[in-house]
């Protein structure tokens, strides 16, 4: 289905150390989505990793699609200049796949097709 974008934003990533964890702490990622890794002696690092969410209209509703999973895997890394060019180079819309999670919930995805033309064109503005 194609729905209309509305906006783009980019929620940077984490990374810092921190003390005071125990030595029987293993690794593990908390509410917040923050992966913990112990290092020993007491310190550990605190890890998130960085997100592109597009607002897409889907029926008239508001809906969130998370697209850096993409561009990390076919790109690289999130720099400064490519996540530019990627806002640059957003679509007037995308084709999204409608999917369900086993509780039921219905959460959406964007073709690959459309990933593909976004990736070339983000590309070129570079």
């Amino acid at each position: 289905m194609k729905a209309d974008t509305r906006f783009i934003s980019y929620v940077p990533g984490e990374y810092y150390l921190t003390q005071g964890h125990k030595g029987d702490e293993r690794k593990h990622k908390n509410k917040r989505g923050q992966y913990i890794t112990p290092t020993g002696f007491g310190w550990g690092t605190v890890s998130k990793p960085s997100k592109i969410i597009v607002g897409v209209n889907v029926d008239g509703k508001n809906v969130k699609v998370f697209v850096d999973r993409y561009f990390k895997d076919n790109w690289g890394r999130l720099t400064a200049g490519r996540v530019e060019a990627i806002k640059q180079t957003l679509p007037d819309e995308l084709e999204l796949i409608e999917n369900q999670t086993y509780s039921g919930d219905i959460y959406y995805t964007v073709a690959d097709e459309s990933m593909d033309i976004w990736l070339a064109s983000a590309i070129k503005a570079r």
